[in-house]
């Protein structure tokens, strides 16, 4: 399954959801997924056997949070530098 960023995505509680970010770590990939129909519904999943699974480790998911939230304020930093430019 190849899944990336912008992606719209209908899962098993039949709400679809975007792609916001999608990190490797130590081979394993993380998707930050948000509800297009409710922006509070966030999920954090990660790919396994070609199937998203929720992370449901509060402390992975605060770590991944902090690293989702770094990595997209870059992304909203080039973006912005490149329409300045």
């Amino acid at each position: 399954m190849n899944i990336n960023v912008k992606d719209l995505l209908t899962l098993n509680d039949n709400n679809k959801y975007v792609v916001v970010s999608k990190i490797e770590i130590s081979d394993k990939i993380y998707f930050y997924l948000v509800d297009i129909n409710n922006y509070e519904n966030v999920l954090i999943c990660y790919l396994e056997n070609n199937k998203l699974k929720e992370v449901t480790d509060e402390e992975l998911v605060k770590q991944l949070i902090k690293v989702f939230s770094a990595e997209l304020k870059d992304d909203i930093k080039n973006i912005i530098d490149s329409i300045n430019n």
